[in-house]
């Protein structure tokens, strides 16, 4: 491998010795790598000394009743290699030493680490890095106006937007102020720090898409300024809204895929900033939010002044007492489903079916997910979602199956934050799939046939008749055999 270091531009580029047609050439490498400390064992690394290996090893697993088993070998020999590595001394002293031989400009690396999304880019990448020299102009004058806005810069070009040779922040502000933000809303983002919109920053799409956070940036400061916000939120009451959309209609906004109105919305995170306070956010986001939200978008209450009055005390208990009566009644209708597969085991893996309305907003706000936006699906039979726990009954995933037709297929299988899962947990969306789809078919094949229905004849009606007519006439005498 070989660093090189530009002494013109300052940008860093990284180059394998690779066998092309007989012949070893530096060939550039095309993935991104950390920069800071460099030789992190990511994937692109390992695969560039495994690559060799991959063929030979397929062949030997692939047969046809386990076309996965391949693929599942090869990352188990990845990362194994790579737990190896970082438990490697002499890697860590390789690692040192590579930085201080590349040298990265400290001014450099603190503005590219300002605004970058922590749970996709936990170190600087060689591409922010080149891309942080060509914008430093940029940098240096965000820093002399308003150094907290910086990591709104780094924000803005991770979006593709092309900032401005000069007047930067004027341009900043013109982008924003594109989503409908109003002047009052740019002063709040202008005054306040990277930490107010870590959730906007790490936000990740459905699909896994992380693009399009502009966009929901000016949907977030719109949503501030109907709440008349003046304070940032806290971290943790951040997180209640993290990969949530922020959408705001006339005089409600959604949260958690519900549409509720702005002094519900007070009340809720007033609520939920007071048990932060009091150390009880956890079972508050378990239990009360849950059963509250639920009853809000199944029970659609119009709530009058008086009882928004009433605070978060009323709507606990308008939301116990219709859940009494919904668990009460013989069908919970769109409230509850089931599941073909039940809890079944993979591995180290507990495979748990979400089964009611309760359950998956509980799995949403758990995992800060939009798992919740699926539950017309599953009540009506076309999609099914499942929790993961780990050997200590940690929740560590969520996986999404979808029926098409005769069989079903996977959605896919997310992480905490909608973040892609590693490991052993890859591909477990698949083995769900399988088995779902086996116990479901079989069900299918054995459910019991419509009975018959007998048409009486005139006949026997006749005859029914007959008796009840002797029945009446007895009626009042004793019995007497004969």
């Amino acid at each position: 491998m070989r660093y090189i270091r530009s002494k013109r531009s300052g940008g860093v580029s990284l180059t394998h010795l690779t066998p092309l047609v007989g012949q070893r050439k530096f060939v550039p490498a095309k993935y991104r790598w950390s920069l800071d400390l460099p030789m992190l064992p990511n994937g692109g690394f390992l695969e560039h000394y495994l690559c060799g290996w991959w063929r030979v090893l397929g062949d030997v697993l692939r047969h046809p009743g386990d076309q996965d088993g391949a693929e599942a070998f090869l990352v188990s020999v990845q990362n194994e290699l790579w737990q190896s590595l970082r438990r490697s001394t002499y890697w860590q002293r390789l690692r040192y030493a590579l930085r201080e031989a590349i040298q990265p400009d400290p001014q450099i690396l603190a503005w590219a680490r300002a605004g970058r999304p922590r749970h996709l880019n936990h170190f600087v990448c060689n591409l922010l890095y080149n891309r942080t020299i060509r914008y430093q102009a940029q940098y240096a004058q965000v820093q002399r106006d308003n150094p907290r806005l910086v990591w709104l810069l780094t924000f803005l070009l991770d979006e593709g937007l092309c900032g401005a040779s000069d007047q930067v922040v004027a341009w900043m502000k013109r982008e924003i102020e594109r989503g409908r933000v109003s002047p009052a809303g740019w002063r709040l983002l202008a005054n306040g720090q990277e930490k107010d919109f870590r959730h906007v920053r790490d936000w990740i799409g459905p699909d896994g898409e992380v693009t399009g956070r502009s966009l929901e940036l000016a949907c977030w400061l719109r949503c501030l300024m109907a709440l008349r916000r003046t304070t940032p939120m806290a971290p943790a009451i951040q997180r209640l809204l993290l990969h949530d959309a922020f959408d705001t209609a006339g005089c409600a906004i959604c949260f958690r895929n519900v549409r509720l109105p702005v002094p519900v919305v007070r009340i809720l995170l007033a609520e939920a900033e007071r048990r932060l306070g009091a150390g009880s956010l956890a079972p508050f986001v378990r239990n009360d939010l849950v059963e509250v939200m639920t009853w809000l978008e199944a029970g659609q209450p119009v709530l009058v002044k008086n009882q928004l009055k009433a605070g978060w005390e009323h709507l606990t208990r308008r939301a116990a007492e219709w859940k009494r009566e919904a668990e009460a009644s013989a069908a919970l209708g769109h409230l509850e489903w089931v599941s073909a597969l039940g809890t079944v085991r993979a591995g180290e893996w507990t495979i748990t079916p979400l089964t009611n309305v309760w359950q998956v907003r509980r799995e949403a706000l758990r995992q800060h997910h939009c798992a919740d936006r699926y539950l017309e699906e599953c009540a009506a039979g076309t999609m099914r979602l499942f929790n993961v726990t780990n050997a200590v009954g940690k929740p560590v995933a969520t996986i999404g199956i979808e029926r098409k037709k005769d069989r079903w297929t996977s959605i896919g299988i997310r992480a905490s934050c909608n973040r892609a899962v590693t490991g052993t947990l890859v591909g477990l969306d698949e083995t769900v799939v399988r088995r779902y789809t086996d116990v479901w078919r079989l069900a299918q094949t054995v459910s019991p046939e419509p009975s018959e229905v007998l048409t009486p004849t005139a006949e026997a009606e006749e005859n029914d008749q007959a008796i009840l007519r002797h029945l009446d006439a007895t009626a009042g005498h004793p019995y007497r055999p004969g």
